[in-house]
């Protein structure tokens, strides 16, 4: 008997609607992102493929500006500090502007080795956009993920690990300067403008994505 109960249990289960199954999406639309409403699977296609395709473009613009500012900024300090160390033509003061323009280097290098993600990826959305905007859903999904990644490489960049990177760096700097080289006064000056500096770039780095990745997921477009 109990045998008998059982395989009735299991013919039972198998035959069974699952409770919890989703309904079937209408046609002509695609699965929502993680975290996505029911009003972005509700959207067509060809509406998400605009939104994100407009929204990337304008990030990368804002990016590659910002980018070029501060680019340009650190190539500008790092020139001018050696300029002035030559002029001078003092050994101590040689020193710090030799200092000055390599961590002004490092700047730029950093830029080079974390740029915001936008400003790789973006491309790629350009290529899906056609596809995904005529209903192809996995071509929409890989440009959803462009904007996923985009918004995680805002958070990083303007996150506590890029404020307390920034300061043990000009930190570190500074003690360099006034245990290597006895300058303890040009090391604090140092400490101070580049906290500073590190401070702007932080403050001022676009996250458009951000915002826009919140609208997307609720559909709000």
């Amino acid at each position: 008997m109990t045998r008998g109960f059982g395989l009735g249990l299991l013919l039972w289960a198998l035959a069974a609607p699952p409770a919890l199954a989703q309904a079937p999406l209408p046609r002509g639309r695609c699965p929502a992102i993680e975290g996505g409403s029911a009003a972005l699977a509700s959207r067509a296609p060809e509406d998400r493929a605009a939104f994100l395709l407009a929204e990337t473009r304008s990030a990368r613009a804002q990016s590659e500006t910002w980018s070029a500012v501060y680019a340009t900024g650190y190539l500008g300090l790092a020139a001018g500090q050696l300029a002035l160390g030559v002029a001078l033509d003092d050994e101590e003061r040689l020193i710090d502007y030799q200092i000055g323009a390599a961590t002004s280097m490092i700047g730029v290098a950093s830029m080079l080795i974390l740029p915001p993600a936008i400003l790789l990826q973006q491309p790629s959305v350009e290529t899906l956009a056609p596809a995904a905007a005529d209903g192809d859903c996995l071509a929409l999904a890989r440009a959803e993920r462009v904007l996923i990644e985009g918004a995680a490489s805002e958070a990083f960049g303007t996150s506590w690990l890029m404020h307390v990177g920034s300061a043990l760096f000009n930190i570190a700097t500074g003690l360099y300067m006034g245990l290597r080289h006895d300058h303890w006064v040009s090391g604090a000056i140092s400490v101070v403008i580049g906290i500073a500096v590190g401070e702007l770039q932080i403050w001022t780095r676009p996250t458009p994505l951000t915002g826009a990745l919140r609208a997307y997921r609720a559909g709000e477009f």
